[in-house]
């Protein structure tokens, strides 16, 4: 005992002086506390996992009581990471409704197994609400070594769909009755590659195919724009599948694309109006709040000027639940109620329903064949007129704080 305690006033005489630069004093004493109630054969073996630098060959000089642990004994290496679906070689990114997910995975699985089995690809979805800010949606993503494993994978997903008799729930409302609606996600840097010189490009997919592939359009008054949406409509599975290849082969073509898809893990995207005398409150001295509110809450933020006098917009990017906290420190640091406040006040009757302009990522369409988004459009421009009848300048009409819905 008189050993042990000696030992470890000698490793404190050590790391007090000045011999663990690397290491943070209070590390360095929880290791010394550590030590002091074990036997002297374990002195050697724990400071070297703790001290770095000069503070190790100063420990390892000390005479060891007790000969080294048998090689059965040592610590063996750390097992290697496991692969991730997101590290893959190149992969497909798709937003596909709640009703047709267990139909893709198949009872226990067996789906996506057969189809790993055919093409070496695999298929994974997100879990609900961890990538899409709709509960009724899930991020589908298949992803293999090449390019072609991935087109094989998608083409066999979606004739599986077809044999299951379930490919109508690809059907959507506010379209016509009897076509196939597919949503995909690209990085907002390869919407050119898929479009052509004037739309020439994505004019031929359509031609040759025989379905309907659009771009939506940009998000107005966003600082950044992470990703774009191909929305494909098409009245059976076979042109579909026809035109999903069409647009990877163009995307393969394109160096960005497979770095940029691996950086979209969630499509939960927002804009939000502030007053303009408030974008100072959330960015802070040099920008220091705003990036302090990134780190925080693992978002991504912009701020920009919009069309609106007097106002700025607010891009919020991240996982679903993150966003929405996001929105809610906005609305608080620029004037407005949170949005769990605000439904509070509204079961009370005690505010109207005013807020801060909310823009989420769907927001119309661009296609080199002039394919409109027919009724969501309309929709969109239905509700744009409305804000404006009850929005200026971040304010409402009755003089109250600009709040988030």
């Amino acid at each position: 005992m008189q050993s042990t305690a000696l030992q470890a006033c000698k490793v404190q005489a050590t790391l007090s002086g000045g011999l663990s630069a690397n290491v943070a004093p209070a590390a360095a004493r929880a290791s010394v506390q550590a030590l002091r109630p074990q036997a002297p054969s374990f002195v050697k073996s724990q400071i070297v996992q703790t001290v770095r630098g000069s503070a190790i060959s100063a420990v390892t000089e000390a005479p060891a009581p007790s000969p080294a642990s048998p090689p059965s004994e040592r610590q063996s290496p750390p097992p290697s990471p496991r692969r991730s679906i997101n590290n893959l070689g190149f992969q497909l990114k798709f937003i596909v409704p709640n009703s047709i997910t267990g139909a893709i995975m198949g009872k226990g699985g067996e789906n996506v197994t057969r189809i790993h089995d055919a093409t070496g690809a695999f298929i994974q979805a997100s879990r609900a609400g961890s990538a899409v800010l709709s509960p009724r949606d899930r991020m589908i993503t298949v992803a293999g070594d090449n390019a072609k494993s991935v087109k094989d994978a998608v083409r066999l997903l979606l004739l599986t769909l077809k044999e299951l008799d379930v490919s109508d729930r690809l059907e959507r409302s506010g379209y016509p009755i009897g076509r196939l609606f597919l949503k995909q996600v690209i990085p907002a840097s390869c919407a050119g590659k898929i479009l052509g010189p004037g739309g020439d490009q994505i004019q031929s997919i359509n031609m040759s195919t025989g379905a309907s592939v659009v771009i939506e359009a940009k998000i107005s008054n966003a600082a950044f724009i992470p990703f774009r949406y191909v929305n494909y409509m098409s009245p059976n599975i076979e042109k579909l599948t026809d035109a999903v290849d069409m647009v990877t082969n163009l995307l393969n073509e394109d160096e960005r694309y497979v770095p940029g898809i691996r950086e979209i893990t969630s499509v939960a995207f927002k804009v939000v109006q502030i007053p303009e005398k408030r974008a100072g409150s959330l960015l802070g001295p040099g920008g220091t709040y705003i990036q302090t509110l990134q780190d925080v809450l693992r978002v991504k933020l912009g701020i920009c000027e919009g069309h609106k006098p007097g106002s700025r917009f607010v891009a919020v990017w991240g996982s679903p639940a993150n966003v929405n906290v996001a929105l809610d420190v906005i609305a608080v640091a620029t004037g407005g109620i949170p949005r769990g406040a605000l439904e509070m006040m509204k079961e009370d009757s005690k505010v109207s329903d005013y807020h801060h302009d909310e823009i989420s990522s769907d927001s119309g369409s661009e296609s080199g064949d002039g394919v409109d988004d027919g009724p969501r459009r309309q929709q969109q421009e239905n509700n744009n007129s409305s804000n404006k009848g009850s929005t200026s300048s971040g304010n409402n009409i009755n003089g109250a704080p600009p709040r988030i819905q």
